[in-house]
């Protein structure tokens, strides 16, 4: 007889152990933002179980995300690119850096490759609210993506 108990915790574990090196340069980057805003992320309810589906059904190619919001955050924009950077172990190259100064919103996405999978990080800043996301995405379906946007947004339309 099969101990689905047992099955369920080895495969919790590997999938554990194969997000450890992404998983420890968004926990940096994390608890820079609250040490340096002086702020907690906001705790999401069963977060991890969307995580876990993402993770073994790899929708739309994405195979993983991480996730934290941050309220009423005292961090600059210039201080968001430079904890990224100081808090990671590998190199993030900027695909799209975009600020207003009227509205006071920053966005910065980051990209790298990790094991043949793309890895992107999104830290957005809307006021004194801030997001930082981070995703392995398959590399074709980002550039089918990246090529035809209508054809990916057509699908989540309700």
């Amino acid at each position: 007889m099969k101990r689905p108990g047992f099955i369920i915790a080895v495969l919790f574990l590997s999938n554990l152990l194969l997000a450890l090196p992404a998983k420890a340069d968004f926990r940096e980057i994390v608890r820079s933002i609250e040490q340096k805003g002086r702020v907690q992320h906001t705790w999401i309810p069963f977060f991890w179980l969307g995580r876990m589906v993402v993770h073994m059904h790899a929708i739309e190619g994405v195979s993983d995300i991480q996730l934290a919001t941050f309220e009423k955050s005292e961090i600059s924009s210039i201080d968001l690119d430079s904890i990224v950077r100081a808090n990671s172990k590998e190199r993030w190259q900027p695909i799209i850096v975009a600020r207003s100064n009227r509205d006071h919103e920053q966005t910065y996405i980051y990209s790298r490759e990790e094991r043949g999978q793309m890895q992107l990080l999104i830290v957005a800043r809307d006021g004194e609210d801030t997001t930082v996301m981070q995703l392995r995405v398959a590399p074709e379906r980002f550039l089918a993506t990246i090529r035809n946007p209508g054809e990916s947004s057509e699908r989540f339309a309700f």
